[in-house]
């Protein structure tokens, strides 16, 4: 008996098909066993699937286009049609090496020449179309274990003038599985000649324009709130702030904001926190993008930035679990530009392992001393040896910076490898405001903003200032550095 090990991607609506696969046991007169080993909704879950979980490649991988994928830019706003779905099947033809991909595409997408192209440039070839949701298990079987389409076959869906000469580009690549990278790769033509081509295999390249983050502040909320308030105010993107601190949430005091949504439209085991109502409708698969905005609280200044307070309960922590919390973080990045985690300091903590684990970037906002930094070292190597956890992520804040106090700022580059990435003055002023109703980062210095701006220029967040910008700032500094002098002088005079 043939074994079959089916991944599959898909609508969620697409429950059936999943039922359907199971009950397979015979093809061609032979016996046969399939098993659905995952399931994937979106193809954002493929794609995080492909370079950080896979440990073993399924026979099949079996994906239609019904999935869930963007068609927004992050960053302009513009639509990019089927960009980021080709992305990632671009990824599934770079990572499997052995594993048959099945693509199943609407009928309408026959007509669109220039996608089927990109499919068939990256070399797959088993593709077909369906007018509808609606499939049976022959048609299932002859997709799955039928004979496997050539180039030849498909010619038909392409231009005529692409017909001829048409060759697939993606041929041979090596497995990529963690760490994001660019392959030259060869076009073999029918002169038996090889060509380099351009470097078009890109899994996730360097960042040269805002693409989609999610970012896990580790035990700092305070600088974590000012990062989101600050990415949201100079960015104009929309910005999600989580309070993923579930045994001690800080959100609603450091950004003076309410508890708990005032509109509340779920009853559930949880507590009525933004967080809680997310988890509560993903507990009980009835989950909507528009339910952010019932849980979410804003600001009335700054209505793009959006904070789904923490648990308020400690009683309800048991209650979470590790597979709801990949979809919650999975509905995030679905639904917002930037998604920023607020996370606790333990390493046991199973919601700061997996913030940490997922997230684009683990940002340690710290004092500049010598114990703080090698404490989060410390800690940064065990979890590489034990959750595997890329030590690359990490990147350096110094909060609360005091020149000539705090560590010299190129011994901080030194110890944490060059991950140091900034640094947030130190101001008396945000000591007084911790005890105040009233948020500090609506009254932050101009120069504390501006070393915001650099800290989310380093994520492609806002754009670098320019050397004039800097000089200007310095200049403007000086100025008030001379005034705060004299006007220290002037009190002393009228004290004597």
């Amino acid at each position: 008996m043939k074994k079959y090990n089916i991944h599959l991607v898909a609508s969620n609506r697409l429950s059936n098909i999943k039922t359907m696969l199971e009950e397979i046991n015979e093809y061609e007169g032979q016996k046969v066993e399939v098993s659905v080993s995952k399931w994937n909704y979106s193809f954002l879950a493929l794609n995080y699937f492909l370079t950080a979980e896979m440990t073993e490649e399924p026979d099949i991988m079996l994906i239609f286009d019904n999935a869930e994928f963007s068609r927004i830019d992050g960053a302009t706003g513009k639509n990019i049609g089927y960009k980021k779905m080709l992305d990632t099947l671009r990824t599934a033809r770079v990572n499997l090496q052995k594993a048959k991909i099945v693509l199943v595409l609407s009928e309408d997408k026959k007509e669109d020449k220039s996608f089927i192209s990109e499919i068939m440039k990256m070399d797959i070839q088993n593709f077909f179309f369906s007018a509808g949701d609606e499939y049976d298990i022959e048609q299932l079987k002859s997709w799955l274990f039928g004979p496997d389409k050539t180039l030849d076959d498909n010619k038909i869906y392409l231009e005529e003038h692409e017909k001829e000469n048409f060759q697939p580009v993606i041929k041979y690549v090596d497995r990529i599985i963690e760490k994001p990278v660019t392959e030259v790769v060869e076009k073999v033509v029918e002169k038996k000649e090889v060509k380099v081509v351009e470097k078009i295999v890109q899994v996730e390249g360097q960042r040269d324009s805002f693409k989609k983050l999610i970012l896990t502040v580790w035990d700092n909320a305070e600088f974590g709130c000012e990062f989101a308030y600050m990415a949201a105010k100079l960015s104009g993107l929309e910005v999600l702030l989580v309070d993923a601190d579930l045994l001690s949430p800080k959100a609603d005091l450091i950004l003076n904001i309410r508890k708990n949504p005032s509109s509340i439209k779920t009853e559930g085991i949880y507590s009525d926190s933004g967080f809680n109502i997310i988890m509560d409708t993903i507990e009980k698969n009835v989950f909507n993008v528009s339910f952010f905005s019932d849980a979410c609280i804003n600001r009335k200044e700054l209505k793009n930035l959006h904070v789904l307070t923490g648990n308020y309960n400690l009683d309800n922590y048991e209650y979470y679990t590790q597979e709801n919390f990949k979809i919650f973080l999975e509905k995030c990045y679905q639904a917002f530009d930037i998604t920023v985690i607020l996370v606790n300091r333990s390493m046991y903590d199973l919601f700061t392992i997996m913030s940490l684990d997922r997230a684009d970037y683990n940002i340690i906002a710290t004092r500049a001393d010598l114990i703080s930094l090698r404490d989060f070292n410390t800690q940064i190597q065990y979890l590489y040896d034990k959750q595997y956890i890329d030590i690359n992520k990490y990147k350096f804040v110094a909060f609360e910076y005091i020149n000539d106090l705090s560590l010299k700022e190129s011994l901080i580059k030194e110890i944490t490898e060059n991950n140091y990435i900034g640094h947030i003055s130190y101001n008396k002023k945000r000591t007084i405001y911790r005890n105040l109703k009233a948020p500090y980062v609506t009254r932050m210095t101009s120069r504390q903003v501006d070393e915001y701006k650099d800290i989310l220029a380093y994520f492609k967040i806002v754009p670098k200032r320019k050397l004039m910008d800097k000089l200007r700032s310095k200049i403007k500094y000086a100025k008030l550095k001379i005034r705060s002098i004299f006007k220290k002088l002037k009190l002393r005079k009228k004290s004597r």
